[in-house]
């Protein structure tokens, strides 16, 4: 995979069952005061997940938490990891119905 980690920002978003994903990244988060358009990243790191290795997954979470700017250490490894453990438990990636991906080109 060229892109690695990064490559699940071009997978698909969910398009069915949403608010049920995001009640799912909330759980997971709640120690964190995110917002709602982090949420929506989240949930699709979530989504995806199984297909990542938790340090992928560590990768992704840097990504949309910024957290080069955030002390999380071990705790974003623990997160990566819980995320990892709720994704195999989630249904089918098809019952989630992941829509296109747009890109726009400038």
């Amino acid at each position: 995979d060229i892109m690695g980690p990064f490559s699940v920002f071009f997978l698909g978003e969910p398009t069915s069952r949403v608010d049920w994903l995001v009640s799912r990244v909330r759980k997971l988060c709640s120690g964190l005061k995110l917002r709602e358009d982090t949420v929506g990243l989240l949930a699709l790191v979530l989504l995806h997940a199984r297909a990542f290795r938790e340090e992928d997954i560590c990768v992704q979470m840097r990504a949309v938490l910024a957290a080069p700017l955030l002390d999380l250490g071990e705790d974003l490894f623990a997160l990566a990891t819980s995320f990892k453990k709720e994704s195999v438990g989630l249904p089918t990636l098809e019952t989630f119905k992941p829509g296109p991906v747009l890109l726009v080109l400038d």
